[in-house]
Order: structure tokens, then sequence, then C-alpha cells
């Protein structure tokens, strides 16, 4: 005859063989998403290398982007070089047919050109 301590027996050794066996089935997710996670960290280790070389990239960029004059000490430069200008053809009295000419560092020039007469 069975007993209530059979039936009870029974159950137990059944729910036990179910919770061995879903956490049999938890493990094997476990370890299938710890090989997901560790490489979607390499990834992102990847990805953050990548990142610091395109920063460094950057700041350089940054670095020689600010070596240019803005438009505004540009336009004060460029007024001062006028300005320079103006005063050095008013100070040449060229005697002959001259010209005067700028070189490519900006110095002035006077050039003479001799006509027949």
């Amino acid at each position: 005859m069975i007993t209530k301590k059979d039936v009870k027996d029974v159950v137990l050794e059944a729910t036990d063989t179910i919770l061995e066996g879903v956490q049999n089935m938890f493990d094997e997710h476990n370890a299938a998403n710890n090989k997901s996670f560790a490489n979607v960290e390499h990834k992102i280790d990847t990805l953050s290398v990548r990142m610091d070389k395109v920063e460094d990239q950057l700041d350089g960029i940054k670095a020689d982007i600010s070596t240019v004059p803005t438009r505004e000490e540009f336009n004060g430069l460029k007024s001062k070089i006028d300005k320079y200008k103006m005063r050095e053809i008013k100070r040449f009295r060229p005697t002959k047919l001259g010209v005067l000419m700028f070189t490519k560092d900006l110095r002035l020039v006077k050039k003479v050109i001799f006509q027949k007469n």
C-alpha cells in the first residue's frame, strides 16, 4: 500500500529533478550570456580605443585651426599692412618712370622702367 510519506517522497524527488533540470538550463543560458557579454565587452573596448584615436586627431585638428587667425584678427592685420603700404608709397618720389610692386612677403619694391625719348 502506498502511504502518504511515499507520495510525499515521490513528489519531492520529482520536484528536485525538475528544479535540477531548470537550474541546468539557467546555467547553460548564463554561460551563453557570459560569452555574449564578453564579446560585447571586447567590441566596446575596441571601439573605445578607436574613439581615443579619433579624439586625439580632433585635438590635433583643433590645434591646427587655433593657429589660424580669426576674421577679426585678419582684418586688423590687413588694415595695418594697408597703412604701411600707403606710408611707404608716399615715401617714394621717383624721378624716373617707376612702378611700385610688392613681393610675396609684402616687401615694397620700386622697379624703375626706362623709356626712350
